[in-house]
C-alpha cells in the first residue's frame, strides 16, 4: 500500500516514497518502461542513504510535482556532493506559480550541494537562472541534420579530429566508471525511429578544450548506428554557450562532467 504523503514540498529518502515518485514520473513522462523504472530505482537506492534521492510536491495528499536527484560524486576542489537534477514533471494544473514556489525550495533544501542541470528547457532555464543558477563553461557545437532551414549543418569544430591512433576512444557514458578527470572524452547515442527507419544522435563530452577525437571511431560510429547528428560538449572557459548546461553553488568549479548523472541512465529533457 503506497504511504500517505503530506501536502507541501519534501525530499525523497525512503525508497518506498521513491517508488511512488518514479511511477508518478512514468505516467507523466509516458515514455518511461517498466524496464527503465526500474534500472533508476536501482541506480537510486545505491546512493547514500542520507542524501536525497527525489524531491516532490503533494497537493491533497497527490504528487502534482516530482523530480529525481542522482548523486554525481564529491567535489574535491569546493568540498560539497554534486546534486544533479533529472525528469523534472509537473501536472499541468501546477505549472504556475507552484512550479516557481517548487524550484526556490529545491534549491534551498540542497543549498549545501552542487547542484547540476544537463537537460534544461527554455522555460525551465528562465526559472532556474532567475534564483541565481549560472551558465557551465561549456561550448556546444553539431553537425549534420537540423529542425530549422538548411536543415543540415556541415561545420562545427572540425579541429577536435584527429586522423592519428594514439588518442584514447571516448567511452560510453552509461558504462563509464572512471573518474571525470580521467576522460578525454564520453559518449552517448540516442536512436530515433524516422520513417520506419532507426537513426541515431551521437552526443560527444570532453572536460579538455583542446581533447582530440579520433576521426576514424568518429566515422565507424557514424556508419554502424546510422548517426544522423554529432553534438559536441566541450569546456570553454572564454567562449561558453548560453542555456545549455546549469550549475548551482560552485564558486571554483565552472564545469562538471555529466558522468553518473541523468544522461548516464537515458533520460530526457526536464518538463
Amino acid at each position: 500500500m503506497p504511504k500517505e504523503l503530506p501536502n507541501g514540498f519534501s525530499l525523497i529518502y525512503d525508497p518506498d516514497l521513491l517508488k511512488q515518485v518514479i511511477e508518478f514520473l512514468k505516467v507523466g513522462f509516458f515514455k518511461w518502461y517498466s524496464k527503465k523504472s526500474a534500472q533508476v530505482f536501482r541506480r537510486l537506492t545505491s546512493q547514500k542513504p542520507e542524501l536525497p534521492r527525489a524531491a516532490i510536491y503533494v497537493d491533497n495528499g497527490n504528487i502534482v510535482i516530482g523530480i529525481l536527484l542522482f548523486h554525481q560524486g564529491w567535489s574535491k576542489a569546493e568540498k560539497k556532493n554534486i546534486i544533479n537534477l533529472s525528469s523534472w514533471y509537473a501536472n499541468h494544473s501546477h505549472r504556475g506559480i507552484e512550479v516557481i514556489l517548487f524550484a526556490k525550495n529545491l534549491t534551498l533544501a540542497l543549498d549545501k550541494h552542487i547542484i547540476t542541470n544537463y537537460t534544461p528547457s527554455p522555460a525551465v532555464c528562465k526559472i532556474l537562472k532567475a534564483i541565481k543558477y549560472k551558465d557551465m563553461s561549456v561550448r556546444q557545437e553539431f553537425i549534420g541534420l537540423r529542425k530549422t532551414f538548411p536543415f543540415i549543418r556541415l561545420s562545427a569544430h572540425v579541429n577536435v579530429l584527429t586522423i592519428q591512433n594514439r588518442f584514447e576512444k571516448p567511452q560510453n557514458i552509461e558504462e563509464n566508471k572512471v573518474v571525470s578527470e580521467q576522460a578525454d572524452w564520453l559518449y552517448k547515442i540516442d536512436k530515433i525511429k524516422k520513417f520506419g527507419i532507426m537513426l541515431s544522435d551521437l552526443s560527444l563530452y570532453s572536460p579538455k578544450h583542446n581533447a582530440k577525437l579520433p576521426f576514424i571511431w568518429l566515422l565507424m560510429m557514424i556508419i554502424k548506428f546510422r548517426v544522423v547528428r554529432v553534438n559536441y560538449f566541450i569546456k570553454h572557459d572564454n567562449d561558453s554557450s548560453s542555456n545549455v548546461w546549469l550549475i548551482k553553488n560552485s564558486s571554483r568549479e565552472a564545469f562538471i562532467l555529466p558522468a553518473d548523472s541523468e544522461l548516464s541512465m537515458g533520460l530526457g529533457h526536464l518538463s
